[in-house]
């Protein structure tokens, strides 16, 4: 649950250094009180013209913020209740060509290598999770072989196309 609260107090603090860039939240809270504790917190850290909520948006839009965004960040934090497995939002924030900004946790880190597919996260708190922002942002190769690692490996690892082929040279034989 603090995992959106600790992305909004690590922008505040990558805000000071890149303060010609915005943050959104794409997607309905559906929680009425925790969405307003967002709010509260952004106006509180004086960001109501640096952040913003879109509600639930249709499909399109979604696609068309994700592969228009510049960095995608996942603060899911280790001991989370929804924890292990692959998350279906890391696979798609990989496909969108962004480098992607992720706690080490969950099934992921047997799979994606720091650096190089993603920019892991010891924690989700918000020093270092702005830190990892900020060291993204301030390298522009870093920032290209994340995005593209992450991409390449999300098109080879996580390809439907990929995968079912050996299921169907099995059903057609």
């Amino acid at each position: 649950k603090d995992g959106l609260k600790n992305i909004i107090k690590a922008f505040s603090v990558f805000h000071e250094s890149f303060p010609h860039i915005g943050f959104k939240f794409i997607g309905r809270i559906s929680n009425l009180a925790y969405f307003e504790e967002l709010q509260e917190l952004v106006r509180t850290l004086n960001l109501q013209d640096a952040i913003s909520f879109t509600g639930e948006v249709d499909r399109k839009e979604y696609v068309k913020e994700m592969f228009n965004a510049q960095l995608m960040v996942v603060a899911k934090p280790k001991d989370s209740y929804y924890g292990g497995g692959l998350s279906s939002k890391v696979i798609e924030y990989l496909f969108s060509g962004n480098p992607v900004v992720m706690v080490a946790s969950d099934d992921y880190v047997n799979y994606l290598t720091h650096k190089e597919h993603v920019y892991f996260t010891e924690d989700n708190t918000p020093e270092k999770l702005s830190a990892a922002m900020l060291e993204v942002f301030s390298d522009d190769s870093l920032r290209s072989k994340i995005a593209l690692g992450g991409k390449q490996f999300a098109m080879t690892h996580f390809n439907y196309h990929i995968l079912t082929r050996p299921l169907f040279a099995v059903v057609l034989r």
